[in-house]
């Protein structure tokens, strides 16, 4: 779900919400059935709602065997073509009241159709008025894919349709699963739309290029493990402790854990959170404002010590701050939530001993108030939580079948974190800035099957740097943050993968006062981008799979994705809620370029651009929406692909936004 307000503009207006995560149950429902078609050329038939409003995500294209594939269909030929496929529609469903009641199936590989890749198709629609909702996709106790809804204002509704890449997931393709899709819906109070949806699943062979890991011998969920009760297995956290217990065959050569972590209810909008101390600024405490910081870390402990962490991405849902802010084009990462990689080779000697090892998940934020300094805290609630160790295994060689080495080193550096005083000015308003960094190291030396002993080392640095401000007069709050991440690593100091991520988020949000029938009013401005380089063996497609890079001359080494997203609007609620009315402009930018370095040294120059997009939407309108291809022609400079700088200048700045542009209302 999505609160509309912020802050302590929570405590000003009123206004229905309904929550979107999961509830525990044992509750067993029926098992649908799911029918194969065969298809040859033509993509799988999907519903038809030409009347309904469209919604879509900025994303690069996916590869399928009817082409390069988004959600305008397919937009260039495949990389090879004269591919068959087969196809099956796996779920077509209503979800109306479904708090723990998911869509459940039981799925069968395909017969007579060999396939090493998988593409799915989510196409959904709303009828009637809902907030945006969370959908978990199963294979078992394994989480394969998580996406949020659009939100709908009513007839005649929203349409939208995703699709995903299921390569990384191929093991668990391959063998009869438990199919569970899992979508808390509710039609309480003024919701009255029920989500329908169809899921078809695409299966194929094709031989590509590949930079990225091939797909892991084994999968081994860190979950609930609740499959057999036909319900999801994502850990509710705090509520429920977010760990598992796993065995890993003995001559795992590579394991890699995947991190899926979504903020709900009272976390949603962590990013816009204040120091702790900060919290009881106004009314004399009685008003609170969300705290904690606006930091946040996944962490993740290997029997009880920190092998890694994740800072989490500020996802804002279809609903966020202002429902016009996501029409027609969605935020950052609205459809298809990424997880996090980390490397745990490392812990190879210790994971692979044969005995079970618990793995376990945490999210905390920060405590400023403690006499000792600022310490790290559980959060409130709640976060969606779920991981998966993907495990590659050697092949023994002579007398050497098993995996071994020496306990990893783990260093994680002190809590760094700088936040200004809680002084409220005469005016009544607030200012503040904030700052966090942290870093950590493991290493260990690993001999694998048929290798040689080798050093492997897991890095991770982070960065983030903001202010904020609370204008207590026009009840409005602004926020600007910058998050940092780098994560390498490496085997005997080569680096085998890597990821560098830049994602600033400005908000500027302003409470309008309710007049006649008006009973809600907002007036935002909301800006991401995300900057996101990825090179080397990552568990997942990186993007570049549906195009033919042997056009181009160079060695690459991964793919650079820039993503610009947001607007300014206003928005009203009539009569408590529904039906609502909004207007203003948003604009999405989107580019894929490849990446030709590493980032144990310098930041390197990316490679041409390969795929773009700019969107521009007024008054729910589309006005512009330009693809950009690269196929055999000159490569485009990044900054003609989608019209915006991205230059060295443009770190600091958010659309038109910079924190010295910024003035009292």
């Amino acid at each position: 779900m999505a609160r509309p307000l912020y802050g302590f503009l929570a405590l000003l207006a009123a206004t229905v919400v309904q929550s979107s995560y999961y509830a525990p149950s044992d509750l067993k429902h029926q098992i649908h059935r799911a029918n194969w078609e065969q298809s040859h050329g033509t993509p799988p038939d999907l519903p038809s709602q030409a009347r309904m409003q469209r919604r879509f995500e900025m994303t690069s294209p996916l590869l399928t065997p009817w082409g390069a594939m988004s959600d305008q269909g397919p937009t260039f030929e495949p990389v090879l073509s004269g591919m068959s496929a087969c196809s099956m529609v796996l779920m077509r469903y209503r979800f109306v009241d479904s708090h723990s009641k998911p869509f459940v199936t039981q799925y069968l590989p395909p017969p007579n159709c060999p396939f090493q890749r998988v593409a799915i198709n989510f196409t959904a629609s709303v009828d009637g008025y809902e907030h945006d909702r969370t959908g978990i996709l199963y294979l078992g106790d394994t989480e394969v894919w998580r996406t949020s809804t659009a939100e709908s204002n009513g007839p005649p509704g929203v349409t939208w349709t995703h699709w995903e890449d299921q390569a990384s997931y191929f093991s668990l393709w391959k063998k009869p699963q438990i199919f569970i899709f899992e979508l808390c819906n509710s039609l309480k109070h003024n919701f009255t739309g029920a989500i329908d949806v169809t899921l078809t699943a695409t299966f194929f062979k094709v031989e590509v290029l590949s930079i990225t890991a091939p797909p892991a011998d084994s999968i081994f969920p860190i979950s609930s493990r609740r499959s057999l009760l036909h319900q999801g297995s994502a850990f509710r956290y705090p509520e429920q402790e977010a760990s598992s217990n796993i065995t890993i065959p003995r001559n795992t050569k590579r394991a890699v854990l995947t991190i899926a972590a979504t903020a709900q209810a009272d976390e949603e909008f962590w990013w816009s959170n204040v120091p702790e101390s900060c919290k009881s600024s106004f009314d004399g405490g009685k008003t609170q404002l969300p705290a904690l910081s606006s930091f946040r870390e996944v962490r993740v402990r290997i029997d009880g010590e920190i092998a890694g962490a994740a800072w989490p991405f500020p996802v804002v849902f279809a609903g966020g701050a202002a429902p016009p802010l996501h029409r027609s084009v969605v935020g950052i990462q609205t459809f298809s939530l990424r997880e996090a990689e980390i490397d745990l080779s490392p812990w190879l000697a210790v994971l692979g001993d044969g005995t079970e090892h618990k793995i376990s998940l945490e999210v905390v934020g920060i405590d400023d108030r403690h006499p000792d300094g600022p310490k790290f805290v559980t959060v409130p609630n709640h976060w969606i939580l779920s991981g998966k160790v993907f495990v590659w295994e050697g092949q023994p060689y002579e007398d050497q079948s098993v995996t071994r080495g020496s306990p990893p080193r783990v260093s994680v550096s002190d809590l760094d974190y700088k936040a200004s005083d809680c002084a409220i000015s005469k005016t009544l308003d607030l200012m503040l800035e904030q700052a966090v960094s942290r870093q950590i190291t493991v290493e260990a030396e690993i001999l694998t099957p048929g290798g040689t002993l080798a050093t492997y080392a897991w890095k991770q640095k982070f960065n983030m740097s903001g202010k904020s401000a609370f204008f207590s007069k026009t009840h409005s709050q602004m926020v600007q943050n910058l998050y940092n991440t780098k994560d390498v690593a490496t085997v005997d100091g080569e680096e085998i993968y890597g990821l560098r991520q830049d994602y600033p988020i400005f908000m500027n949000f302003t409470y309008i006062p309710p007049v006649g029938n008006v009973t809600l009013g907002i007036d935002a401005d909301l800006h991401q981008k995300l900057d996101r380089t990825v090179t080397g063996l990552t568990v997942f497609t990186n993007g570049f799979e549906p195009f033919d890079l042997s056009k181009l001359d160079g060695i690459w080494r991964g793919t650079t994705m820039q993503i610009d997203h947001g607007g300014h609007v206003r928005y009203y609620q009539y009569n408590n809620g529904k039906p609502s009315l909004g207007s203003g402009e948003v604009s999405g930018d989107y580019s894929l370029a490849l990446h030709d370095g590493d980032f144990l040294g310098d930041r390197p120059a990316t490679g041409p651009a390969i795929w773009g997009r700019s969107v521009k939407v007024a008054n729910d309108t589309i006005i512009q929406d330009r693809l950009y291809i690269h196929l055999h022609e000159e490569p485009w400079p990044l900054n003609k692909i989608v019209g915006v700088s991205y230059g060295d200048g443009d770190k600091q700045a958010i659309g038109q936004h910079t924190w010295h542009e910024w003035h009292r209302p």
